[in-house]
């Protein structure tokens, strides 16, 4: 099996999906697109993998959005994966995953159902990764609905100082959006 040691993911305007550049342990990259369906799909399940044993209180959501931020700060930047003109390149059609307590594990599958690739996410560079996608979705300007709140909040720039103010008082939040004025 294919597994992936590290991935770049990008959106590619000319294709209309994103483009998985994954490396595997001899070096060699594998591109693998999948489209926005596909993906819609995949973000809601690893959202809820991202987010299980929390309830849907605010207060869970609040801690899961916080989480995300940590992993996203934690993020150390790695030259991306380039792929190469010889590089093996296919359209996924289906990603089976396995959760665990400790995160997630992906299996992208071709059009008969050949494994592509395996990519094992414990779960902060789950977190860290679905905040990638976030980003991707942005840039191509898809629809944000398959995103769930926590992650909508976590991934908001912070508010101005001047825009945050709490019975009168000015403060400076650090990881919420506080506008009550």
């Amino acid at each position: 099996m294919t597994a992936f040691q590290r991935i770049t993911t990008v959106y590619c305007d000319e294709q209309d999906r994103l483009r998985l550049s994954g490396e595997q342990a001899q070096g060699q990259v594998i591109v693998l697109w999948m489209t926005q369906r596909l993906t819609n799909r995949l973000v809601a399940h690893l959202c809820e993998v991202a987010g299980t044993g929390a309830a849907d209180s605010l207060a869970s959501q609040l801690q899961r959005s916080f989480e995300l931020q940590v992993a996203a700060a934690s993020l150390v930047e790695q030259p991306p994966v380039q792929p190469t003109c010889d590089a093996a390149e296919a359209l996924v059609y289906s990603v089976d995953v396995t959760s665990s307590q400790s995160g997630a594990r992906l299996v992208f599958k071709g059009s008969s159902r050949e494994v592509l690739a395996e990519l094992s996410l414990p779960h902060v560079p789950l977190q860290q990764w679905l905040g990638i996608v976030h980003g991707q979705y942005r840039s191509a300007q898809w629809p944000m609905a398959v995103w769930p709140a926590w992650v909508e909040e976590a991934q908001s720039p912070a508010p101005r100082p001047s825009e945050a103010v709490w019975h009168g008082v000015a403060v400076r939040p650090t990881w919420i959006r506080i506008i009550c004025g």
